[in-house]
C-alpha cells in the first residue's frame, strides 16, 4: 500500500524527494501521535490536554517525532529517545 504522505516524484536514484506536507492536526487514532499506553507507538510526553483520539504532545518534538516515523511508514516509533524537548538534542 503507498504511503498517503508521499509524492511518487524520484530522482535518479530512486529516492522519492517529495512528499504531501501536513497543514491539519493529525487524524483520530493516528498511532503516531498516541501513546504506547494509550495503545499508540509514542513516547512522548502525556499534555494535561490534548486533541480527541490523540494523546501524545503535540509540541514540536512529539509532532517531528511522529511526522518522521509517519512518513517513514514505520508502524513503530523508529527513534524512542528522541522525545523529551529538553534532552531530545543530546539524546540523538
Amino acid at each position: 500500500m503507498p504511503n498517503p504522505n508521499l509524492i511518487d516524484d524520484k530522482n535518479s536514484s530512486g529516492l522519492i524527494v517529495d512528499y504531501h506536507p501536513r497543514l491539519e492536526a493529525p487524524k483520530t487514532g493516528n498511532k503516531y501521535y498516541i501513546l504506547k499506553a494509550d495503545g499508540g507507538w509514542s513516547g512522548n510526553i502525556k499534555p494535561k490536554n490534548s486533541i480527541s483520539g490523540l494523546s501524545a504532545l503535540p509540541n514540536c518534538v512529539g509532532y517531528v517525532n511522529g511526522r518522521f516515523n509517519e512518513i517513514g511508514g514505520y508502524n513503530e516509533c523508529r527513534y524512542p529517545f528522541i522525545n523529551n524537548p529538553g534532552t531530545c538534542i543530546l539524546d540523538a
